[in-house]
């Protein structure tokens, strides 16, 4: 029979760890009974750090403070001391507390603290049952973990023009108060040994779209210079590209310009462009700014960045790749005035130059990735994941990126590690927040900064990803459900 509250220190936050100690029971071959008192009961509260109004501002630890009664006699009760002392001065600990039966656990991360007072009040000198006090005051984590909640699975496709999950799919409600990083389970259908993995859980609005500006036949945008029209191709979005030669001009030129597709909700995006090399040997610099007859005024838009040669292999449609071209705010000089529901269609401009080789570049489409969207509740996260000379799959593995412990793993069929290679992580593990939609974006090559070992590591469109996100709701106390 469960005696509530309940109170015990386990091995991990969840419902099936291990009890370390029980600190409401009773041991009926020792006669010891332990409880704690609820006078001075307090979970205490997160200490903010930072100014109130600031950005970026993180919560520090909390104190959560209780009285414990021991009772039985001083052989067995010094016993018990002892299994408390033991516990207190863990290095990392967790503590399972559950109000009653018709709430939800919630597990508190303490850490080894200064020890409360034992008391004597009510100790005799003869070997009868005594009654001790003990002092609890254990510095903890600054939110409360609720049980793992593990959504559905989702296949994401490598297409941001097919399918229903199109490199993103929307998350469901999230539970809990504050933000939560994520455990992403994800298992390929490909071998990639040499991609950059990046995922990025953004707050949307609840109409979210995946925002595709498809570059091909039909699109809305104007040819510049060496720029040639929508051709067919099946290995690209919306099977089509458009092609720049650099027949007369190899310089750091406008190459593609005019109004996007649709309009674009207020905020900041991270913009990623596909391309397909003609010929391994090219190294081109690319930039993104706004249309408005002078490039490169509104510096956000304008930075440069290099793509890099392959160093094997013909290029062409296997040696695609998505190359990040920045952030950019939509309208320009987006400031704190409420815009929701005011959607511009931007103008922008492409400029591509060549500084060595002899290779074309298609242009395939953009991909527009959250970062802040007026009218959400906080800021997107991205990681990126650099594999080289290994990746994240092979055969009869899957991977997991773990927000909880912010590490990688590669795991076998049996749910064995199988490799210890790390990537090269870059950004911040995704977290999820409650309160608002969510958005999961996942681009499974991005390379840039250095070109492929071989040109069969490019991106295919026709590849999937099977996803499974989980994670812990934290609670400021002790949660809903």
């Amino acid at each position: 029979m469960t005696t509530y509250p309940v109170l015990r220190f386990v091995a991990a936050p969840s419902p099936d760890a291990a009890v370390r100690l029980d600190l409401h029971a009773y041991t009926a071959y020792t006669g010891v009974r332990i409880w704690p008192v609820k006078n001075g009961w307090s979970i205490g509260t997160p200490a903010m750090e930072g100014e109130p109004d600031g950005v970026g501002v993180e919560y520090g630890p909390r104190t959560l403070g209780f009285d414990l009664r021991v009772e039985g006699s001083k052989v067995h009760a010094l016993a018990k001391h002892s299994q408390i002392a033991r516990e207190i001065l863990r290095d990392g600990n967790w503590l399972l507390f559950q109000l009653s039966a018709s709430t939800e656990p919630v597990w508190f991360h303490t850490y080894r603290t200064e020890p409360g007072e034992l008391s004597f009040e009510h100790v005799t000198s003869r070997g009868d049952a005594d009654r001790w006090g003990i002092g609890m005051k254990l510095t903890a984590e600054p939110f409360a973990l609720g049980k793992r909640v593990v959504m559905p699975p989702v296949t994401i496709t490598n297409d941001p023009t097919a399918g229903p999950h199109r490199m993103s799919c929307l998350l469901p409600e999230i539970l809990g108060d504050a933000p939560s990083p994520v455990r992403i389970q994800a298992d390929f259908t490909t071998t990639l040994d040499q991609h950059d993995i990046e995922w990025t859980i953004a707050p949307v609005p609840d109409d979210y779209e995946p925002l595709v500006w498809p570059i091909g036949v039909g699109d809305t945008f104007t040819a510049g210079t060496d720029t040639g029209p929508g051709t067919p191709g099946a290995a690209f979005a919306g099977e089509s590209y458009r092609p720049v030669t650099f027949d007369t001009d190899e310089d750091l030129v406008t190459r593609l310009y005019g109004p996007a597709p649709g309009p674009v909700p207020p905020g900041r995006y991270r913009i990623h462009l596909r391309v397909g090399r003609t010929h391994q040997d090219s190294t081109y610099e690319l930039r993104l700014g706004r249309h408005n007859g002078v490039f490169g005024d509104d510096a956000s838009g304008a930075d440069t960045v290099t793509l890099h040669p392959s160093t094997t292999g013909a290029g062409g449609a296997t040696d695609a790749t998505w190359v990040e071209l920045g952030t950019m705010s939509f309208p320009a000089n987006l400031t704190e005035i409420d815009l929701v529901g005011f959607n511009f269609t931007p103008s922008i401009a492409l400029q591509i130059g060549r500084t060595a080789g002899t290779g074309d570049l298609n242009l395939d489409c953009m991909v527009l990735v959250p970062v802040d969207i007026q009218g959400t509740e906080g800021v997107a996260t991205t990681l990126t994941s650099e594999f080289a000379g290994f990746g994240p799959q092979a055969a009869d593995s899957y991977s997991v990126w773990d927000g909880d412990v912010e590490a990688y793993t590669r795991m076998n069929g049996f749910g064995v590690i199988d490799s210890g290679l790390q990537p090269v992580n870059r950004g911040g593990f995704p977290t999820v927040h409650p309160g608002v939609t969510n958005a999961l974006h996942l681009i499974t090559q991005t390379r840039t900064t250095r070109g492929f070992f071989d040109t069969t590591n490019g991106d295919s469109r026709t590849t999937t990803t099977d996803v499974t996100l989980s994670y812990h709701p934290r609670h400021l106390w002790i949660g809903d459900r």
